[in-house]
């Protein structure tokens, strides 16, 4: 497929389908699918290619509409990609095409170096490119699935698929039926990562290839973190942090468009204030300008609570040039909805995040920064790293680290060593069972909502549950490979769709990752201070009062006492939702009403709630379990 010049970072949808049983591809069935995730109010352009029994589409929100239909390669070869490359010159130049466009790069790489293509491309990414010589449709997502990517798979009939589920419900080829197990499995963070919500689609995973020909479908991931080099990288602590520094100065800079302003998150902590500096200096450098959004807690006369507000006017103040909005969370009304048709997430103008999308479309900016990924990589604060000393006879080093630890952090030897040592070499069992006899978890609290026999099943299946060990490389491993960050990212790309507008994680970059990964684990815990390497590259960048705290404040501090403020509410709420057939049968209603009927008095929360306190398992879990029960009673 052959496109004219756009925005390279900004975002787009897919969408085709292969007519295996012979049936043309048809030009209007296209169209459907785009249609079917295109949020209302939006016009953005829609392109399309057929050769045949084959039909790709592009929905491109930095153009226009104009229905533009853009014909076949001669070669038969068409591309639908969504994608954001990095140092797409140097990629150019090592496939002898300089100038060439991101879209024509790719092609190129699988020209090249075919079903191997993939791996060689560092960004953000789904495509799907149909080879017709070959009979072969090869499609790939990004390494942390940045990029979403779902399909269809009818033998012998069809493949479809889309950026979205409800690409392949708008082009009527799946039936919008959910999934009762996976839903369940959503609900308690353990959804599979080829898992959707519906009944007759699936998901590729991050990092992971697809291939359809005659022969069949085939699925394999293409990319992984490699064990093998984590913690392997003999550098000191100064190397490390220059090293980190120079990889993350590229990080944002591949992420920025080349003109008009960007959106970001700035949140006080630091990971997105880094981000936020760090950009807001490069788009200075042409004149641009960065606009930030940051989650405060709800401003009331009757109680006191600390947020994020001094840590973030401490960059307003180093960083003048940032265009800052403050997000606060609605008071009267906690996840009102609307919600995404493909995700329980808000789409809504009151959720936070829609906040930013909006705000981000109206200023002109295609993309937002986020600082989120950090913890998995670049800013790992040091899990397992003492009872990897430990293991490895370094006792001196461990000796030194604690004596550090209490010296900083005020902590008590005893509780150090059972916190970042014991607790690091206790096998994954013994927790499992000391979490499910205490029953306090978040996890526990979502379970304890679901009928019978799903809360059995997915008690014993802890399939996407993370466990760390006493090795900080393996957890770094663990982290970085996990499909949790697919699913966040994915949260995003939905909330961002509804707006024109992709999100971009400069912590998620392939060579921030590679790096950092590579470190040795005692960097990360260094001298009583995690998150050690990441604070001295940071040095010049952040203000010193964010690059040296130890903690960063809950976002939204007076949540609990809102919800008990709305208990009335929220009881009705579940009685509009009771009588879905699927609400039924997913949630126990009965625990639920219970759940509802003992939030404390709100008087009673006023009198305890002061600074910045920890956040309430109970209300993340009733808020979870209510945001789901309403998106799937969406659906009448």
């Amino acid at each position: 497929m052959s496109h004219r010049t756009v925005a390279g970072n900004a975002m787009r949808l897919i969408c085709g389908i292969w007519h295996l049983d012979g049936k043309r591809a048809d030009p209007a069935m296209l169209d459907a699918m785009a249609a079917g995730m295109i949020a209302a109010g939006l016009a953005p352009e829609i392109r399309h290619a057929v050769g045949g029994n084959v039909g790709l589409a592009e929905v491109d929100f930095a153009a226009a509409a104009s229905g533009t239909s853009v014909p076949v390669s001669k070669s038969g070869t068409m591309l639908a990609a969504d994608r954001r490359l990095d140092a797409p010159g140097q990629l150019a130049a090592l496939l002898d095409c300089p100038g060439a466009d991101q879209d024509i790069l790719i092609e190129r790489a699988i020209e090249r170096w075919g079903s191997d293509a993939p791996d060689h491309l560092s960004g953000d990414f789904s495509f799907a490119y149909w080879d017709a010589g070959a009979g072969r449709l090869l499609c790939a997502r990004d390494i942390f699935g940045v990029r979403p990517f779902y399909y269809a798979w009818r033998p012998g009939e069809c493949f479809a698929f889309a950026s979205f589920p409800s690409g392949l419900h708008g082009g009527g080829l799946v039936r919008r039926t959910f999934n009762r197990r996976a839903l369940a499995r959503h609900l308690v963070q353990q959804q599979s990562p080829d898992e959707a919500l519906f009944a007759g689609m699936a998901r590729l995973p991050a990092a992971h290839l697809l291939e359809v020909s005659a022969n069949g479908l085939a699925v394999r991931r293409y990319w992984a973190p490699d064990e093998g080099i984590a913690g392997r990288r003999h550098v000191m602590p100064d190397e490390a942090a220059i090293g980190l520094r120079a990889r993350l100065d590229a990080a944002v800079r591949s992420r920025l468009p080349q003109s008009g302003d960007v959106a970001a998150h700035l949140s006080g902590g630091l990971d997105s204030s880094a981000i936020a500096t760090l950009a807001a200096r490069q788009l200075h450098e042409s004149g641009r300008r960065l606009h930030a959004w940051s989650f405060l807690d709800v401003q009331r006369n009757d109680v006191v609570l600390d947020d994020e507000t001094a840590f973030v006017q401490a960059v307003l103040e180093q960083e003048p040039a940032i265009a800052w909005t403050a997000v606060r969370p609605p008071r009267d009304d906690i996840d009102p909805g609307p919600f995404h048709s493909d995700l329980p997430v808000s789409v809504g103008p009151d959720d936070p995040d829609c906040a930013v999308c909006a705000g981000a479309a109206a200023a002109g900016a295609h993309i937002v920064l986020s600082g989120w990924g950090g913890d998995e990589a670049a800013t790992f604060n040091g899990r397992g790293a003492l009872a990897e000393l430990f293991l490895k006879g370094r006792w001196r080093m461990l000796a030194r680290e604690c004596s550090a630890l209490k010296r900083e952090r005020g902590m008590r030897i005893a509780d150090i060593l059972r916190g970042e040592v014991i607790g690091y070499l206790l096998p994954t069992f013994w927790h499992a069972a000391r979490s499910r006899k205490r029953g306090d978890g978040l996890r526990h609290r979502l379970l304890r909502c679901l009928p019978n026999d799903i809360a059995t099943a997915l008690g014993k299946d802890r399939d996407g549950a993370l466990s760390m060990g006493p090795d900080a490389g393996a957890n770094r491993v663990r982290l970085i490979g996990s499909p949790h960050i697919a699913q966040r990212c994915e949260n995003w790309a939905a909330q961002g769709a509804q707006h024109g507008v992709a999100f971009a994680f400069p912590m998620l970059d392939r060579h921030v990752v590679e790096y950092a990964l590579s470190l040795p684990s005692e960097l990360f815990l260094r001298d009583g201070w995690k998150r050690r390497v990441f604070r001295d590259a940071m040095q010049g960048v952040l203000p010193d009062m964010i690059r040296k705290r130890h903690a960063k404040a809950t976002p939204f501090p007076a949540l609990p006492l809102i919800m008990a403020e709305q208990k009335e509410k929220l009881a009705a709420r579940i009685e509009d939702v009771a009588t879905n057939d699927m609400v039924q049968s997913l949630l126990d209603i009965g625990t639920l009403r219970a759940q509802v009927t003992a939030l404390p008095d709100p008087a009673k929360i006023k009198t305890s709630l002061s600074g910045n306190p920890a956040p309430s398992a109970d209300a993340a879990a009733l808020r979870q379990i209510l945001r789901l029960a309403a998106y799937i009673a969406q659906d009448r």
